[in-house]
């Protein structure tokens, strides 16, 4: 069979694979092995095997993940959402959207220390929801609104998913971090926007918070944010000075993140920093494996041409590249219909990143694109992990189909965003240009 063919049919199974269930992982792993297999010989194939996978975690670009990751658990173990909670409905609590102005503060700053959509979740949902419904907010639109601005994590540095786009296209993952942080709050900026619009549609689905703050109140609820901050800083002017590499960054912050676990836990730090370690160590693990997959399966796409043979053949049509750009964020939309961040990432990457430096696109101004589009991905029906996810915290509170709807507002406004940094990529790219 020709091995043109047998790298388009590889991605066909690999979706089929995947959204039959099994793990990105394993079926990175298996249809990479097969197509080597079928392409260099079995030898060949299990010689690969052999060395990609420690050849690739002993990358120390890949550091970044089980820092970055330690970084978030210890910071979500120390209990700081609390805080983040005083600090955020003391100084926005009362504008038109109350609790939403209340939510999308929250996860802007978790974005800055989880680097996890997820995680972000988690968090603001066990802290926040039960506010909101105590408040007369209906848990249709408050999980909406929790599952749409928790992706900022994803977005706003220091983000697990511009590191993994980082390692699989070998761009440069602090300038990418870096790339992140003017449009991640911006991001925050436009659904703060988005919520005070509905609210002044709609006040009663947005009641404010009936507590109200004096400014001594709103300045002492602010001196409990100072670990974040700290943090913040120690991560973004790090990297951004060249004082640290990304590694160093996520170490430094995970410090930062321990010292903030023994001040809020007290006696129970021990165990809540054993916990973090843990969950920490899981997730690397899973993040580790899909990557190892992912470089197989790349591997395997160069040994059959097909990657270049699409590419040269997409560069060739006579269109503007903008369509061809267009094109492909259709296609992500797709995709996050059914397959999560990583998966997506995993096997459009190896096609779509030299595609878009063929065509003139800066690789890390792409970057920024694919990440807001894998925070679509998370709100976008029928299989949004986000809603998924909320769904699965809540419980019978909500059903699913509603807060679809509840998000699809915050969906159009990430479309625009694109937009946005399509027409103005500055925005993504000022502060990486000035790194040098």
């Amino acid at each position: 069979m020709d091995l043109f063919l047998v790298g388009l049919l590889s991605f066909v199974v690999l979706l089929v694979l995947i959204m039959s269930g099994l793990h990105v992982g394993t079926a990175l792993l298996i249809v990479a092995m097969l197509g080597l297999i079928m392409a260099r010989g079995t030898e060949t194939a299990f010689n690969t095997l052999d060395y990609i996978p420690y050849n690739s975690i002993s990358d120390y670009n890949w550091a970044v993940f089980p820092l970055f990751v330690l970084m978030g658990e210890l910071a979500s173990a120390s209990g700081v959402v609390s805080t983040l909670f005083e600090t955020a409905e003391a100084w926005v609590g009362r504008w038109k959207g109350g609790m939403g102005m209340v939510v999308t503060a929250m996860a802007a700053a978790l974005g800055a220390i989880t680097g996890s959509a997820l995680a972000a979740l988690a968090m603001l949902t066990r802290v926040v929801f039960p506010q909101m419904l105590r408040m007369g907010y209906d848990a249709a639109t408050s999980a909406g609104l929790l599952a749409s601005v928790s992706p900022l994590a994803v977005l706003i540095p220091p983000s697990i998913v511009l590191s993994f786009y980082g390692v699989i296209t070998r761009e440069s993952i602090g300038r990418l971090l870096i790339a992140g942080f003017i449009p991640g709050f911006l991001s925050a900026v436009v659904y703060m926007t988005l919520v005070y619009i509905m609210a002044l549609r709609h006040p009663e689905r947005w009641p404010v918070t009936p507590h109200t703050f004096t400014w001594r109140h709103k300045l002492s609820a602010s001196r409990g944010i100072a670990p974040i901050l700290v943090m913040m800083l120690v991560i973004l002017v790090g990297i951004y000075m060249g004082v640290f590499t990304p590694s160093e960054a996520g170490a430094a912050g995970s410090i930062v993140a321990l010292v903030l676990v023994v001040i809020y836990k007290r006696k129970k730090s021990p165990q809540a920093a054993f916990s973090a370690v843990w969950e920490s160590a899981g997730m690397t693990a899973m993040i580790f494996y899909i990557m190892i997959g992912a470089v197989l399966y790349g591997r395997f796409m160069s040994s059959t041409g097909a990657a270049d043979r699409i590419i040269q053949a997409i560069a060739g049509i006579q269109v503007s590249p903008y369509v061809t750009f267009a094109m492909l964020v259709i296609l992500f939309l797709i995709l996050g219909c059914f397959v999560d961040d990583f998966s997506m990432m995993a096997i459009t990457l190896p096609v779509a990143h030299p595609l878009m430096k063929l065509l003139g696109f800066d690789p890390i101004w792409f970057g920024v694109i694919v990440v807001i589009l894998v925070e679509a991905a998370l709100i976008t029906p029928p299989f949004g992990l986000a809603v998924f996810a909320i769904k699965g915290l809540i419980g019978s509170k909500a059903e699913l189909w509603p807060i679809f709807r509840a998000a699809s507002p915050f969906l159009i406004a990430m479309i625009v965003m694109i937009v946005v940094l399509t027409i103005w990529p500055e925005i993504a790219l000022f502060l990486p240009n000035k790194m040098g």
